[in-house]
């Protein structure tokens, strides 16, 4: 069982099937106000906050939904972003943004990277068949990172097979 105390630097996201409630919270000023609770106890924290009946029903047919989903929050510093780029040089990978997927060589490879520093290979062949004439930076601001959960910065990066 997580507490709040272990979410720091996270949204807090709640969401009631029944209800319909859905709400963001930030973990360290929900920490602030109530305290270090478990996750069941945010639930019923803010089920009963948002005036949810269900929340103190005894029945077990009507139960309050209330979920919890903790993502991490985005960081966008230029330090975070000049770490990125220093680590990618590192690897051999090259950000590129005005190329058309039609353009991309036989012998680069193709890499989806994100701002959290995950870098994924992606098969560029069906990309190029679906995609050819259009820009790599178009498709990029639709990726989402599986990592992290976040929609930040996204780019493509090549990197070059060995010969």
């Amino acid at each position: 069982m997580r507490y709040l105390s272990h979410c720091m630097g996270s949204w807090l996201d709640f969401y009631c099937s029944r209800c319909g409630v859905k709400k963001r919270f930030d973990a360290e000023r929900t920490l602030e106000q109530i305290g270090d609770i478990n996750e069941a106890g945010l639930c019923t924290w803010l089920a009963e906050s948002t005036g949810c009946k269900r929340a103190v029903s005894l029945s077990k047919f009507d139960v309050c939904r209330m979920r919890l989903d903790i993502t991490r929050k985005p960081t966008h510093d230029r330090m975070a972003n000049i770490a990125r780029a220093t680590t990618l040089s590192r690897v051999g990978l090259r950000i590129i943004r005005e190329t058309r997927f039609d353009e991309l060589q036989e012998w680069e490879m193709l890499y989806a990277t994100c701002s959290c520093g995950r870098s994924v290979f992606v098969d560029k062949y069906p990309l190029i068949r679906k995609h050819g004439r259009r820009q790599l930076k178009e498709l990029a601001a639709k990726l989402l990172c599986k990592h992290c959960g976040r929609e930040g910065q996204r780019d493509f990066a090549i990197a070059d097979i060995a010969r």
